[in-house]
């Protein structure tokens, strides 16, 4: 007959709701992506598969929890609730271990790859991610291995009575994967920051696109607290101890797409809040959805791809309404990451000789660039 738990004590049920509530934060922020994609008519890529594909593992991860609260009477003292329980909590933790290592790689990847399609143009960039991309692809092999390894046979996990079994120091092991995990967090952050002071923007617009691209230091801040946790793990009482440190495993890869989303949900939040988000009066910016912001590094133009790779060749000119007749033509090409949405007088406030001044109309007509 097997044993069943209600959440029915703090350290039970606790865990288990913060699992369920960033997971569908974490949902909604992946279908808000999407969503944006199509606002910019942009086809989904491969990093928008691999949030997914670490978003059905979350799911995996979620259940498991509720396995272990409900089945295995995790939050329990482990002399309150069935030997069998104990034995379930044993089994079941094995599987969200390795679990932890891939759902981790995946966002790192999708983060490395969202990185590329901004900074791409730049070889040595390409390198570094690819590099970066290596080393934490091993790291989330050594995961997996870890946990088919660290007891042999793998049975004597949750049967400490078979003979010849043995088991590696397993909280020493979960410190040292917890810690190159933070390292490699702080080797994907750090990618983009030295692209992104080189550029002519003002150090406050440089300080807060740092932010943007390094919102995964939340992340890190919650894989420092997982270690914490780990560390505190005791085996000989696991499912009141390993509670937490379920939560928090299950946790940081949730916050992960969460923070991995965020830096498309701009166009969003700017239709949302356009006092707050507004990017009018901008530099480089011309006035279409489609366009997109372009800055130039130190030296030379430092072109920022569009997400769907295509630079778009934007020419514009004035309609027979308008007042004041272009001398020249302009063909633009600009090739950037981020929608731009001004109002028409914004273009009329630069103080520029070269400045355009449209009264009525403007006609843009997009294609492939020579």
């Amino acid at each position: 007959m097997v044993v069943t738990y209600g959440l029915n004590t703090r350290l039970s049920r606790d865990p288990v709701i913060v699992g369920t509530v960033f997971g569908a934060l974490a949902t909604i922020t992946t279908g808000l992506r999407f969503y944006a994609l199509r606002l910019r008519r942009v086809k989904p890529g491969a990093p928008e598969y691999l949030i997914v594909a670490a978003l059905a593992i979350v799911y995996i991860d979620i259940a498991i929890q509720y396995i272990l609260s409900i089945l295995g009477g995790a939050g329990r003292h482990a002399t309150d609730i069935d030997p069998a329980s104990v034995v379930v909590t044993l089994k079941t933790i094995l599987p969200l271990e390795a679990l932890y290592g891939i759902v981790m790689g995946l966002i790192k990847s999708s983060v490395m790859l969202f990185f590329t399609r901004i900074f791409g143009s730049k070889r040595s960039f390409r390198i570094c991610v690819f590099v970066v991309m290596v080393l934490v692809w091993i790291w989330a092999i050594s995961v997996i291995l870890e946990t088919l390894l660290l007891c042999r046979p793998l049975a004597y996990n949750w049967d400490m009575t078979i003979s010849n079994g043995v088991c590696g120091n397993r909280n020493a092991t979960y410190v040292v994967a917890g810690t190159l995990n933070l390292i490699t967090d702080l080797m994907v952050m750090a990618l983009p920051l030295p692209h992104i002071w080189k550029l002519q923007l003002s150090i406050p617009k440089r300080l807060a696109l740092s932010f943007v691209f390094c919102l995964g230091l939340l992340v890190s801040v919650i894989s420092i607290v997982r270690l914490f946790s780990l560390m505190a793990i005791s085996f000989t009482d696991i499912t009141h101890s390993v509670q937490m440190g379920v939560m928090w495993t299950v946790l940081e890869p949730e916050l992960a797409i969460i923070c991995a989303n965020m830096p498309l949900l701009k166009v969003l939040l700017s239709r949302m809040f356009p006092k707050v988000f507004s990017t009018a009066g901008k530099k480089y910016s011309v006035s279409n959805p489609q366009a997109f912001e372009q800055l130039h590094e130190q030296g030379a133009i430092y072109p920022m791809n569009r997400l769907d790779h295509e630079p778009v060749k934007t020419k514009i000119s004035t309609g027979s309404s308008s007042r004041m007749a272009l001398k020249k033509r302009a063909d633009l090409v600009i090739s950037t990451t981020e929608t731009i949405e001004e109002d028409q007088q914004d273009l009329t406030g630069h103080g520029s000789p070269n400045a355009i001044s449209v009264m009525h109309k403007v006609d843009i007509e997009y294609g492939q660039a020579y």
